[in-house]
């Protein structure tokens, strides 16, 4: 048995092997996330860009950002979907 899965999505429940950040880094690459990040910083106004993925506004504004310039972050996408499928099903006549 594993201390902590990998990065799964299931139909019914999601985990991420490590936080949003990581993620973000893992699905754009480390350059791409640190420009995003860096941008993010300059738009709320910090200092330090490593702080702008640490709150929901931030971490928010990275993912638009990052479909905004064409790349996909696709662990979020299938949690979406999931999310999509179960809603769809719990109000199916």
């Amino acid at each position: 048995m594993e201390d902590f899965p990998k990065s799964r999505v299931h139909e019914t429940w999601a985990v991420f092997h490590e936080n949003l950040e990581g993620i973000l880094k893992e699905s754009l690459g480390n350059t791409v996330f640190d420009a995003i990040q860096e941008e993010v910083a300059s738009e709320l106004g910090y200092d330090d860009r490593k702080r702008a993925s640490k709150n929901i506004e931030g971490s928010s504004r990275c993912i638009e950002l990052a479909y905004e310039k064409g790349h996909r972050v696709q662990i979020l996408e299938s949690i979406i979907e999931k999310i999509t499928d179960l809603r769809n099903r719990d109000i199916a006549p």
